[in-house]
């Protein structure tokens, strides 16, 4: 199948997307743990982890969209092509399924964020 201009945007906002989660980890910067004391404050700390956390699900969502879109855009390039439509279908559950480890990898580093031994 030759993919029009449209269809590689779409791929290629696809793949921008997946290297941006995979960076994601990045962005929810590691700290080094402080001591328990009355000047520590746990609440404050989960604020950054939800904003992460919320980031992650912000850019699996958009990257669902994307693959949504390039999905019914392929659908309709293979018309009645039956064997185009068999390995399309394949293609958009492989990328959805990637969207979503992705999205587990990146909400798994918001929760990494300490960098302390923990008891060590």
């Amino acid at each position: 199948m030759k993919l029009d201009r449209s269809s590689r945007n779409l791929y290629t906002l696809v793949f921008l997307t997946f290297a941006a989660m995979g960076a994601m980890g990045s962005q929810c910067a590691r700290v080094n743990d402080g001591t328990v004391g009355p000047d520590s404050n746990p609440l404050a700390e989960t604020g950054g982890v939800a904003q992460c956390v919320q980031a992650c699900n912000d850019i699996a969502r958009d990257a669902r969209r994307v693959e949504n879109d390039r999905f019914r855009a392929a659908m309709a390039a293979c018309g009645r092509d039956s064997v185009c439509r068999v390995e399309e279908a394949a293609r958009h559950e492989a990328n959805i399924e990637q969207i979503s480890d992705n999205q587990e990898t990146c909400k798994g580093n918001c929760h990494e964020q300490g960098g302390g031994g923990g008891g060590q």
